[in-house]
């Protein structure tokens, strides 16, 4: 499978059940000594049910926490930045700001 840089999002849209989004390459070009964007290159359109992506977005959570738990920073952030918080302890209730966790289909 071909592997694409992509660093842009457009078309997200929520509608009768199902998740539309296109994943986008905008490229930076230089002239004159100036760097200006080029226009977005569509890399690939996905489309998926709600469920689906509802598993997705928890994937996604479960590793973001493992990395920011073993880096000691927020994702996306510079190595300067504070450190993230730590998680509250199991004691505590979760803040409703959390990402609920999917569960695995049953067999």
């Amino acid at each position: 499978m071909p592997r694409y840089y992509v660093n842009s999002m457009a078309n997200f849209m929520i509608q009768g059940g199902m998740v539309s989004f296109t994943l986008q390459d905008q490229a930076v070009a230089t002239q004159g000594g100036q760097a200006r964007p080029l226009p977005p290159e569509d890399v690939a359109s996905v489309v998926m049910r709600e469920a689906d992506f509802a598993q997705l977005v928890g994937f996604f959570n479960q590793h973001m926490a493992a990395y920011e738990s073993q880096t000691g920073r927020r994702l996306g952030a510079s190595a300067e930045a504070p450190p993230a918080p730590s998680a509250p302890p199991a004691s505590q209730p979760r803040p409703a700001r959390e990402p609920m966790k999917i569960r695995p289909r049953a067999s």
